[in-house]
């Protein structure tokens, strides 16, 4: 291969820190250079060693500077071999990683320290606007981790209320409710109505949004079986991590209302069951939100804890780790294999 020599000068603007580097994997760089329109705005770095991250409108970075004690020339692309001059020197690489979302559990920090019992001591009230400014994160996903999270809107302000007060007007709701409305077609204002002499406005709407599903067309609600049932599992997990399986459908079904009935694919992304061809099967609390957020970390515990699952009792635990460039099917064909185990469709580590 023959080498082509051409001068490189130094242009009279060409002056140490005029210019600052963005390097990002290939998947990071093609999101900034098309946004299409979306909003780029700087977050952090209050104090020094502050992280600084970079936010879209729907994704966050968190941004590295790399010092070198080489510096970089900057000079014009061309295809040809002229000669060029220097138009800019760089010391520093700002280096961009895309960071696994912890919006809501800072969210959640945010709101509960707003609350206080005690009227001398002010605290900030949280609107949408006050939380986007504050925390950490692109704007859709403070959207979404608001939609996800139990706290609810009253006045412009985010409250949420007390996992305990939660649980209590839960069992009202079940209770009084299923006697005094319908549980699977109902309003707030019903729900108000019926539980309001009993809990505040905060337990009722954080209760509703916590255990209920919304029919948004409708402005109604419909209690959620699969919610109910995970919450009854959650505290039966609190006694033991592991149960035998039978051992733990008894208690299950004993501790949840009467008009629903648990099975175990109600407790996909919350728990695991091994041993289910033998004769004493188990079941063990196995979190999706839990896990690590790396990829190659999160398959790592999963077929720790079991050597083979089928696909649709896997998707739970990995949806939380899908992205721009990783897909559900691209996740499984590069960290699981596909095996036919006694005639049945497993997937197993890579």
């Amino acid at each position: 291969m023959s080498t082509v020599l051409c001068d490189i000068t130094y242009g009279e603007k060409a002056k140490l820190g005029r210019y600052k580097m963005l390097q990002g994997d290939p998947e990071v760089m093609k999101l900034l250079t098309n946004m299409n329109g979306e909003q780029i705005v700087l977050k952090g770095g209050e104090s020094e060693g502050d992280s600084v991250y970079l936010c879209t409108d729907s994704k966050t970075f968190e941004i590295r500077r790399l010092e070198t004690t080489n510096s970089c020339l900057l000079v014009k692309k061309t295809d040809e071999p002229v000669d060029r001059e220097v138009q800019g020197m760089v010391d520093q690489t700002e280096v961009l990683e895309r960071i696994p979302a912890n919006i809501t559990t800072q969210l959640i920090a945010k709101i509960k320290s707003s609350a206080s019992a005690d009227p001398v001591i002010k605290r900030t009230k949280y609107s949408t606007e006050g939380l986007q400014s504050t925390l950490y994160g692109s704007s859709g996903e403070i959207q979404k981790a608001l939609s996800e999270s139990n706290a609810v809107n009253i006045d412009d302000v985010w409250s949420i209320a007390d996992p305990t007060a939660i649980e209590e007007t839960l069992e009202s709701l079940i209770r009084l409710g299923d006697s005094l409305m319908d549980l699977q077609d109902f309003t707030i204002d019903e729900a108000l109505e019926v539980l309001g002499e009993y809990h505040s406005d905060l337990d009722v709407r954080c209760c509703v949004k916590a255990y209920c599903c919304s029919k948004e067309a409708e402005g109604k609600w419909a209690i959620s079986h699969q919610k109910v049932a995970c919450s009854r599992a959650n505290q039966l997990f609190t006694v033991n991590d592991t149960w035998a399986l039978k051992d733990f459908m008894e208690e299950w079904i004993s501790c949840c209302p009467a008009f629903m009935t648990p099975t175990v694919e109600m407790l996909r992304g919350h728990a695991i069951t091994n041993g289910v061809d033998t004769a004493r099967p188990t079941i063990s609390r196995l979190v999706a939100s839990k896990l690590p957020s790396d990829p190659a970390k999160r398959f790592r515990v999963l077929f720790a804890k079991c050597k083979s699952w089928k696909q649709e009792d896997l998707l739970p635990y990995i949806e939380g780790i899908v992205g721009p460039g990783r897909t559900q099917q691209q996740l499984l064909s590069r960290y699981t294999r596909t095996f036919n185990i006694k005639g049945v469709k497993q997937l197993v580590a890579f």
